[in-house]
């Protein structure tokens, strides 16, 4: 069965990918079992003022140690943002504009 998102936002291992999802946050889903997980943005937690100003989160990459993502809001989106699959979510930095991520770095175009 085919993912129904970009390579970059399916796990490593294969068993599960990344989607944002309206009102819920970024979720990652079992390939096998179709059971979902919530991996953030946490109401309370370090992200918590871009989730209230994004409109929806953009998955940049699942990587081994969790998912990249940026928020997208009504103007341009800055900061980058790892959500662990176990563990606080944290901001990786608040400026650029990032677009990819792979092999132990990541691309913006500030």
């Amino acid at each position: 069965m085919a993912a129904p998102v970009p390579r970059t936002a399916i796990r490593p291992d294969g068993k599960a990918y990344a989607v944002y999802q309206q009102s819920v946050g970024i979720v990652l889903i079992d390939v096998a079992t179709g059971g979902q997980k919530r991996v953030g943005p946490q109401v309370n937690g370090p992200a918590s003022q871009a989730r209230i100003e994004a409109v929806y989160w953009h998955v940049l990459d699942a990587a081994t140690e969790g998912v990249y993502a940026i928020p997208q809001g009504n103007g341009p989106a800055q900061g980058l943002w790892l959500f662990p699959y176990d563990g606080a979510e944290r901001q990786v930095t608040g400026s650029g504009f990032w677009h990819a991520i792979g092999g132990g770095a990541a691309w913006d175009t500030s």
